[in-house]
């Protein structure tokens, strides 16, 4: 079973949760410095809200996506940016597979933030998020910003390709660890050290060939 591929909501009104604040501080704090001040507080609270609305109407296992260029009217802000932003359920290669695929489509990079937040839903319903543990699931927001995309036809081309890789993310996922763990029931001679090191490795998912990426 895939994940389905959904646009991330652009009318980001919502009223503050009580966890809001902490949400935005965070979606920024891992960062680098130079491209945290790339975007005015303003901006930056603009696109948390953007995210923050998408966290909160997105159900768990769907994978939202959208590319655009910010303006006031739709995004709350304007930069002279291109934003490539997604949200999943949190898994190896999404960042290393994202970004393969901008580069592969000639996309300059000019700054990735990856905030992963637990996110509580009580009955259902959103209710926040969370820095415990044992409340909520992790989930993984990617904002990349790019330079400026001009035309909606590369806009387009840019979220479309951005959801078939995620796609691919979502089967390979599947179907890795099941696989790995045959491998390891038939050959168990076999080293374990590199695959046991955890879901980080350093190779992207592109074009079929699985290989796995940070998370």
């Amino acid at each position: 079973m895939h994940a389905s591929s959904h646009r991330l909501p652009m009318n980001a009104s919502l009223s503050d949760h009580a966890s809001f604040p902490e949400f935005a501080k965070a979606f920024f704090a891992g960062g680098a410095p130079e491209d945290i001040a790339s975007f005015p507080p303003a901006a930056q609270d603009s696109i948390a809200r953007l995210f923050w609305k998408a966290a909160s109407e997105r159900k768990p296992g769907e994978s939202l996506v959208h590319v655009f260029t910010p303006d006031l009217k739709q995004s709350g802000f304007s930069s002279p940016v291109t934003i490539v932003a997604t949200i999943n359920d949190d898994k190896p290669f999404l960042v290393d597979s994202v970004l393969s695929e901008l580069a592969e489509r000639g996309a300059k990079v000019r700054a990735v933030f990856h905030p992963i937040f637990r996110v509580v839903r009580r009955n259902g319903q959103f209710d926040g998020v969370t820095s415990d543990p044992k409340l909520g699931a992790a989930e993984s927001m990617i904002c990349v910003v790019i330079s400026r995309v001009t035309t909606a036809e590369q806009l387009a081309l840019l979220e479309n390709s951005v959801k078939g890789v995620l796609h691919d993310v979502a089967a390979v996922v599947q179907d890795w660890r099941p696989m790995l763990e045959r491998l390891l029931q038939a050959t168990p001679d076999f080293s374990t050290h590199w695959w046991h090191s955890g879901t980080d490795t350093h190779h992207p998912l592109r074009a079929g060939r699985v290989a796995v990426g940070q998370h």
